[in-house]
């Protein structure tokens, strides 16, 4: 889903988009840091990239470099470094570190971190099935877990623009809409309620189902 949303915002700025495979003049990484293999792989990757265009501009974003900020900063050919957040601004930053021949690292600790990114994306090849994602973070601090710290506390999506964007997908033509998070499970009540009112006025049909520990919810617009 975010690499869908880099890709829109690169777009916007007229840069074509080619396969991983491919020679780039920019890579763009999201890492993951739920296990050491994915840190590993992480690096094999960054040092792949680099290794096909020497030139490149490396930035590294994800769950790794928000809580490793300065081991990922020390991989050889890393420009960009950000975690977990403003990162609507990847694009701004590669082309600050081309321009001023810099290093850029963002990343602030994200424990006390309260606002909700809204990360829209405008423009998809699939019609059939959306993903909106409402909630980002947990509290519960497991023993066994890292994602309190790669992802910061719960913070939820404003409802109304979930709406809207529900709305704006329905509209677009997308026929099925699922809802994400972290710990969806934390919701409000009153949210789960107050939404699907809402998009029962809008489609007429809409109802929800568990998997695993969390919970998500479907509505089909045109069913």
């Amino acid at each position: 889903m975010k690499q869908k949303l880099w890709k829109n915002y690169l777009k916007k700025k007229g840069y074509q988009i080619v396969e991983s495979d491919e020679v780039a003049d920019i890579y763009v990484i999201n890492t993951c840091t739920v296990t050491n293999l994915g840190d590993r792989k992480s690096r094999q990757f960054i040092r792949r990239a680099k290794r096909s265009n020497k030139n490149s501009i490396i930035a590294v974003v994800g769950c790794y470099s928000q809580v490793a900020p300065d081991e990922v900063g020390k991989i050889e050919g890393v420009d960009v470094v950000i975690g977990t957040t403003h990162r609507d601004k990847i694009v701004d930053l590669c082309e600050k570190a081309i321009t001023n021949n810099e290093k850029i690292n963002i990343v602030k600790d994200i424990k006390g971190y309260k606002d909700f990114e809204n990360l829209d994306i405008i423009n998809v090849k699939s019609k059939t099935r959306a993903y909106i994602k409402i909630q980002e973070g947990c509290n519960q601090f497991c023993s066994y877990c890292i994602i309190p710290y790669a992802r910061g506390p719960i913070r939820s999506r404003n409802l109304k623009d979930i709406i809207e964007e529900t709305k704006r997908l329905s509209e677009a033509g997308f026929k099925e809409i699922i809802l994400t998070g972290d710990t969806c499970g934390f919701l409000w009540e009153g949210f789960r309620a107050s939404y699907f009112t809402r998009c029962n006025r809008r489609s007429g049909k809409s109802r929800w189902y568990r998997k695993n520990t969390f919970k998500f919810y479907r509505t089909n617009f045109n069913r």
